[in-house]
């Protein structure tokens, strides 16, 4: 008997010590770990810290694994307690696939949508879905036109994220972190294309110092080991962009000066803020040609459309004839009956957005701008950019962006708007139904956007060119 028991205590003594050495820093409570989960979870983490660019092979590497598995293996019943993990692993695995171009179906993570005892079990112990639910509302920032089931299980997350947030405990079933209530929070308020890359990282990189993420008790993994070596990298990463970002902006006030841009009189000195804009979004440090040319570009645009609002608003029949003059004379040929200007007259919908769309202006930065990346953009596209469906979806979205946050002011100026437009076709429609009608199709204009520029295949655009106008 003795000789037994010192034989199976010998065995258990290896398997614990086989446990210590493998996951050196700690050692989880179930075993083994999920090995692709550290991965990913890895990934998401370089992402956020703003460190994926000197990562790259090793991030292509493992996003192409999981991709093998995901698309196939297929969800299989499991027991309540992993439901958690597997719905916070497949949205990770889905927003990561999807942000770095593969072709991936929600249908991975949203299958609890049709299963009416999880939804009511979920309900019931929100708290211990709070970070499965953050990473399928993060997973939902890529929905695509038509991914009906994606909008829905957004909604839920949403609904049981704002249900967490307003307790003081959290009794999460995947991970520990101090801060994601805040993280939460600060992803409910700001939607993702409206973020700044650079602020962002900054963001990460704070709330990393408070913040020691791992599994908790029935957990598969822990990553606090590497907090430590990552956050000093990410810090130095952060401190010599911002260094290359301030010998740039004393360049560009350089040649705003030189040039006289700045000294126009008419508009206001905007070279600071069109370069935060374009440092913030265009932020890896090897593009520094890009960020000037985006920056010297909206600066020349700004002041174009500060002009054209002058003469749009102050300038009489005569002066505008003027102008027309000279552009003709710029061109080399007509571009509009000047005497049309007297002449009222409202534009149906499709013709409002043909022209507006192009006035808007936001080509002449994603275009010049997207030839100093590899490869640059094709000949074709810069001669009729409108027939590329990118650059049109980008200049319908900005236009109807812009008609969204300006329609008082150009109601009061006498300006056309989609907004005022759709009023003028609908009479039964009120100015808030009106706007939530131009908020509907702006939402499906960016849907569409995301979905050309992540989809491989979709578009002739090279890639580099489309994270150009998806910063933009």
């Amino acid at each position: 008997m003795s000789t037994t028991c010192h034989l199976f205590f010998g065995l258990w003594t290896m398997y614990l010590e086989s446990i210590v050495q493998r996951c050196g820093h700690g050692v989880p409570s179930i075993y083994p770990m999920d090995e692709e989960l550290i991965k990913l979870c890895m990934v998401d983490r370089l992402e956020r810290l703003g460190l994926a660019e000197h990562f790259f092979e090793g991030i292509e590497d493992v996003l192409a694994h999981v991709y093998r598995n995901f698309i196939n293996e297929e969800p299989q019943a499991m027991a309540e307690y992993v439901v958690p993990l597997q719905i916070y692993k497949d949205s990770l695995a889905f927003r990561l696939l999807r942000l770095h171009g593969y072709h991936v179906s929600p249908r991975r993570f949203c299958w609890f949508l049709s299963r009416k005892d999880i939804l009511l079990h979920m309900d019931e112990n929100y708290e211990y879905f709070f970070s499965a639910m953050f990473n399928v509302y993060r997973a939902a920032d890529f929905i695509f036109s038509g991914e009906n089931d994606l909008e829905d299980a957004r909604l839920f997350a949403k609904k049981i994220l704002k249900k967490q947030t307003s307790r003081q405990n959290t009794k999460d079933g995947v991970v520990m972190q101090s801060n994601l209530q805040s993280e939460v929070k600060h992803e409910i308020s700001l939607a993702w294309l409206a973020r700044l890359d650079h602020l962002e990282h900054r963001m990460c990189i704070e709330g990393s110092k408070s913040s020691d993420l791992w599994m908790g008790k029935a957990s598969f993994y822990r990553l606090s080991c590497l907090n430590i070596m990552l956050l000093q990298l990410a810090t130095e990463n952060y401190t010599t962009r911002q260094s290359i970002y301030r010998n740039e902006l004393d360049e560009l006030r350089r040649w705003s000066k030189d040039s006289g841009l700045c000294d126009m009189g008419f508009a206001r000195e905007k070279t600071t803020y069109c370069y935060f804009a374009m440092a913030a979004t265009i932020s890896l440090s090897y593009l520094s040609d890009v960020r000037m040319v985006a920056a010297k570009s909206g600066i020349i645009v700004i002041i174009v459309t500060v002009a054209d609002d002058f003469f749009d608003i102050g300038g009489s029949l005569d002066e505008l004839k003027i102008l027309m003059e000279a552009v003709r004379r710029w061109e080399g040929k007509g571009l509009l009956d000047t005497d049309g200007a007297e002449v009222e007259y409202a534009p149906t919908i499709d013709e409002y957005l043909q022209d507006a769309m192009t006035s808007v202006a936001v080509q002449n930065i994603a275009l010049p701008t997207s030839c100093l990346v590899s490869p640059p953009l094709p000949k074709h596209i810069m001669g009729c950019p409108q027939n590329e469906m990118v650059t049109n979806l980008l200049m319908v979205s900005t236009r109807l962006l812009n008609d969204v946050q300006s329609y008082q002011r150009e109601q009061e100026e006498g300006k056309l708007n989609i907004v005022l437009l759709y009023m003028k076709e609908n009479p039964d429609l009120d100015i808030e139904d009106s706007i939530t009608r131009t908020r509907r199709t702006l939402d499906e204009k960016k849907k569409e956007l995301l979905k050309h520029i992540l989809v491989d295949g979709i578009s002739d655009m090279p890639k580099a060119c489309k994270q150009v106008h998806l910063a933009l």
